[in-house]
């Protein structure tokens, strides 16, 4: 059975970019769960190989948007 020590959640996408009172729920929806639920998903699928190995470690990539703001952003 492979192995796995380390996992890099690195997926993001910046699908929402129109102003709230357009915004598209399904841009939106799709961004969260790319974002939040692919970190979970990934983790939750590679957890037990993680802690198989003895000194699994999850690194989480986050974007530059979440420090400076991007137009419609």
């Amino acid at each position: 059975m492979p192995s796995c020590r380390v996992l890099v959640n690195n997926a993001g996408g910046a699908l929402g970019l129109d102003p709230n009172a357009e915004a598209d729920e399904e841009k939106w929806r799709q961004m969260w769960e790319t974002t939040v639920l692919g970190t979970l998903r990934m983790i939750r699928g590679l957890l037990d190989k993680l802690l198989a190995s003895g000194d699994g470690l999850v690194v989480n990539v986050g974007s530059i948007a979440a420090f400076e703001a991007y137009p419609c952003g």
